[in-house]
């Protein structure tokens, strides 16, 4: 343990909750949290603080990555040439 007064043991400020790692979700979390984070992302992205944005597109991107390990062979709607 530090003896310096100006260390303390516990962080001053609050810790944002980062969930559970994606591998570990369940796929009904894992599709809900995907969900929510879909819906929100218009409003994060035009409104939120440029730490929350970040925060909102890494946890994003990692749950997308997972349900891709997932789902390897997911359905692809093919579109029409244009």
């Amino acid at each position: 343990m530090s003896t310096d007064p100006t260390v303390t043991a516990e962080p001053t400020t609050t810790t944002r909750d980062e969930g559970l790692p994606p591998e570990r979700l369940s796929e009904d979390d894992l599709l809900r949290e995907l969900a929510q984070l879909h819906r929100t992302r218009n409003e994060t992205f035009l409104h939120a603080p440029t730490r929350a944005l970040q925060h909102h597109s890494e946890r994003t991107v990692a749950l997308e990555m997972e349900y891709l390990r997932r789902h390897p062979e997911r359905d692809i709607e093919e579109r029409g040439q244009h």
